[in-house]
């Protein structure tokens, strides 16, 4: 992709975002109706609305890419990105549950991929001020200003990030194991309820590893090129390089990427 094309759909994802991410926040704390989709899954009025809206900005403006939304799937054509047609992966508010209990961590989310991975991505967090943009090459920014990960080396000094989707009520195990290395190991744990944020907070530098698994490609399709522009590393648990299905995550400022995994590994 061209410099002046990978600038254009740059702006038009940060635009996208910023826009939505005003859509749901006028709609923050107001008693917002929802329905349950599953466990710990639910969609409200802001999602909808802000999916829809994303499909129209996006699609009107690049008519010949897809469109992957959590709640409306993909439009275009098949769901694989070859043959040259680039998808746009959205979530159209990432923390569903946060935002529904008045809790501030929540956001829009707005990515693009090709056949090799995410090119542009774009994180809006309007209840908390940050607006996060990334593209492959160019670097990634938090509110306009460069951002990299954090120098920590050591697990001792390294605070975490987590999060436990909705399969995790079903069948914790598998979510919970790592949890209790990390506790002993590192400088602690946190749960925001946002993957999207959790990783753009390891590209900034706040949080120096995230892991999580059961994550969709709406989720981590931004949150993967942040840290990876920001000069961090995300692989798979075993230690793969993550493409964006969201199957399982690993991202971290580098130094400490090893030490984690070797968590993510114990029984």
């Amino acid at each position: 992709m061209r410099e002046g094309e990978l600038d254009r759909r740059l702006a038009a994802a940060v635009a996208a975002s910023r826009a939505a991410g005003r859509l749901v926040l006028a709609r923050f704390r107001r008693g917002i109706r929802a329905r349950v989709k599953g466990l710990l899954d639910v969609v409200t009025e802001a999602d909808r609305r802000s999916e829809a809206f994303l499909r129209r900005f996006l699609l009107g403006r690049f008519p010949q890419d897809r469109f992957l939304g959590e709640e409306g799937g993909l439009r275009g054509g098949a769901r694989r990105t070859g043959g040259g047609r680039l998808l746009w992966a959205v979530d159209p508010l990432d923390g569903t549950v946060n935002f529904l209990h008045g809790h501030p961590f929540f956001c829009v989310s707005v990515a693009l991929l090709d056949e090799v991975g995410p090119v542009v991505g774009a994180i809006e967090a309007p209840a908390l001020g940050w607006s996060f943009a990334a593209a492959r090459g160019l670097g990634a920014t938090r509110n306009g200003r460069p951002i990299r990960v954090s120098a920590v080396a050591s697990l001792d000094r390294a605070l975490i990030g987590t999060g436990w989707p909705a399969a995790s009520h079903v069948a914790p195990g598998p979510f919970l194991r790592p949890l209790g290395g990390v506790l002993r190991r590192t400088h602690g744990a946190r749960r925001c309820g946002s993957a999207a944020i959790d990783l753009a907070l390891t590209a900034d530098g706040t949080y120096d590893a995230h892991f999580e698994r059961s994550l969709h490609t709406w989720d981590v399709a931004a949150g993967i090129l942040l840290v990876r522009e920001a000069g961090g590393r995300v692989t798979d648990h075993s230690g793969v390089e993550a493409d964006a299905s969201g199957r399982e995550i690993l991202a971290s400022n580098g130094r400490i990427h090893e030490a984690m995994l070797r968590l993510m590994r114990a029984r």
